[in-house]
């Protein structure tokens, strides 16, 4: 069996792992949608994002962000990303569930901004300044990181019969 062309111009492999596509999405997507909940009240909103190979995924934003607030008080979240698409092309997408916590020792900042570093492009000069911020806790911002217990990917192109696909997460560390 070799590669087939899909419908939207890329070529795959004949037998596709749900692993691979969650790597394939989560670096070609730029933003994701967080959602919270507060005393029975949902919130969503959007954040540039980075992602490391245990699919944990770290974004910065202000203390006084309504998620920001709300993750304080309640760690579980959902999250999504969709990939670009035009009408008439098969869906596909991430759905994650898990818990996120505020970034804030050195060792964890460390990594939290390396893969943003990574991804983004920053400099190491400003991604310096941006650690020693977080760490001392001197910014009116933080990194966070979600650490995925279960993503279900929806692919209508490599899945059509199921597209809906459950990804298992290795306990974290």
């Amino acid at each position: 069996m070799g590669n087939r062309d899909n419908r939207q111009g890329h070529r795959r492999p004949a037998r596709i792992s749900v692993k691979y596509l969650i790597e394939q999405y989560l670096n070609e997507v730029l933003v994701l949608q967080v959602a919270t909940s507060a005393g029975n009240v949902p919130w969503v909103c959007t954040v540039c994002f980075a992602a490391d190979s245990d699919f944990n995924v770290y974004w910065m934003s202000r203390h006084d962000a309504r998620h920001s607030q709300e993750i304080a008080r309640n760690a579980h979240v959902a999250a999504a990303v969709v990939l670009p698409y035009a009408l008439g092309d098969a869906t596909r997408g991430l759905q994650l569930a898990g818990t996120v916590d505020e970034l804030s020792t050195e060792p964890a900042v460390s990594v939290g901004l390396g893969v943003m570093q990574e991804r983004y492009g920053v400099t190491p000069e400003r991604t310096a300044e941006l650690k020693r911020t977080i760490v001392a806790r001197s910014g009116d911002f933080g990194l966070y990181r979600l650490q995925p217990d279960s993503i279900v990917l929806y692919d209508k192109l490599n899945f059509p019969d199921a597209p809906q696909q459950r990804y298992t997460v290795r306990p974290h560390r």
